[in-house]
């Protein structure tokens, strides 16, 4: 697999694609804040979150990211991360694809 840059990465949340507004983009992962991990996930590192974190452009338009960020502070969304910006996902060229709590 060919390492990733950011030329090509675009991100789409809740149906809107926003790659004109967004650079720095990472998925980072965690220990999740858990009273009871099963042996299954014991087993395998344990319980993960993952938190996607990127830099938005400051953009007051109604339909900007920075607007949907404000507006849906809290609200749960659908997200797709495309490292290649391609539109259909393929065995070499995956999505990241998931449901993300708007924080800000």
């Amino acid at each position: 697999m060919a390492r990733l840059g950011t030329r090509q990465l675009k991100i789409e949340i809740d149906g809107t694609e926003y790659w004109t507004e967004v650079s720095n983009c990472t998925i980072e992962s965690a220990d999740a804040d858990s009273d009871f991990t099963p042996f299954s996930e014991a087993a395998t590192g344990g319980s993960k979150d993952y938190i996607l974190k990127f830099t938005a452009a400051q953009d007051l338009a109604t339909a900007s990211l920075w607007r949907l960020m404000w507006d849906q502070a809290g609200a749960t969304v659908p997200v797709s991360v495309m490292p290649y910006g391609n539109a259909v996902p393929s065995a070499t060229e995956g999505h990241f694809e998931g449901e993300v709590v708007v924080t800000i």
